[in-house]
């Protein structure tokens, strides 16, 4: 990628951020609803810059401000929600591993579930922040959280480990 495509790239994240914001006071309680389908939007074909494809699918490169423009306040707040109590599982989850160590194959699936849920969600708030595709992949997570919540739940008291 050359520094103009780069630059080119930066421009448009900012002015969909700028846009985005523009558009909050508009659909505040309830939120517009997400995006046309792709497949329908022919946008793309007249806006060289894809801004406009773009704020049609409801993609701001920003989560809250996506989940403010789609969902509205209600839905920015359930989101926030659950996106804080699934963090707070992946923290008490990583916090056990740290404590009983990760000597099983299904600990380690644990760790990796949770530093994804940790990654996810940061890169859904400051990097990318597309709301639909957050929502399959934070559910999927969350289910995996919850099970690993409940092995490592049942798996008891740590076992001393020999020196």
């Amino acid at each position: 990628m050359t520094t103009v495509e780069r630059s080119e790239k930066v421009d448009t994240r900012a002015l969909l951020r700028e846009y985005g914001w523009q558009m909050v006071p508009d659909h505040l309680w309830l939120g517009r609803g997400f995006g046309l389908m792709s497949a329908v939007d022919y946008s793309y074909q007249w806006d060289p810059t894809s801004i406009t494809w773009h704020l049609n699918q409801g993609k701001f490169y920003n989560g809250p401000i996506g989940l403010l423009v789609n969902t509205g306040l209600a839905g920015t707040v359930c989101m926030a929600l659950f996106l804080g109590a699934g963090t707070a599982l992946a923290w008490r989850i990583v916090r056990r591993l740290r404590q009983d160590g990760c000597g099983d194959s299904m600990a380690r699936a644990c760790s990796l579930a949770a530093s994804l849920w940790l990654a996810h969600t940061t890169a859904f708030i400051f990097i990318h922040g597309d709301v639909e595709h957050a929502l399959k992949t934070f559910a999927f997570l969350a289910g995996l959280l919850l099970v690993c919540d409940r092995h490592l739940r049942q798996r008891g008291e740590p076992a001393q480990l020999p020196r």
